[in-house]
C-alpha cells in the first residue's frame, strides 16, 4: 500500500468514526425522548427539566458532529483530487 494510500484509508477510518459517534448520539436521544415521554406521564417536572437539558445537549453535539463529518467528507474529496 502506497503512503497516499494509507492516507487515503485514514481519512476514511476518521469518517467512519464520526458517523458512528452520530449514530451513538442518534440513539442517545431517541431514549432521552422516551425519558421525556415517561416523565411526562408521571408529571416529574424536575425529571422533564433535566432530560431537555440533556436532549438540548445531545442535539448541540449532532450538529457538530454533522459538520465534522462533511469536514471530512471535504477533505477525503480534496486528498483524492491530490493524489489523482
Amino acid at each position: 500500500m502506497s503512503t497516499a494510500d494509507e492516507i487515503m484509508h485514514a481519512l476514511q477510518q476518521t469518517g467512519t468514526g464520526v458517523g458512528q459517534g452520530i449514530a451513538a448520539a442518534n440513539g442517545a436521544k431517541g431514549k432521552t425522548e422516551q425519558a421525556i415521554a415517561q416523565a411526562t406521564a408521571l408529571g416529574s417536572r424536575d425529571k422533564i427539566a433535566e432530560y431537555n437539558a440533556l436532549k438540548a445537549a445531545i442535539e448541540e453535539a449532532i450538529t457538530a458532529l454533522n459538520g465534522g463529518q462533511e469536514k471530512v467528507v471535504q477533505a477525503l474529496n480534496r486528498a483524492r483530487a491530490a493524489a489523482g
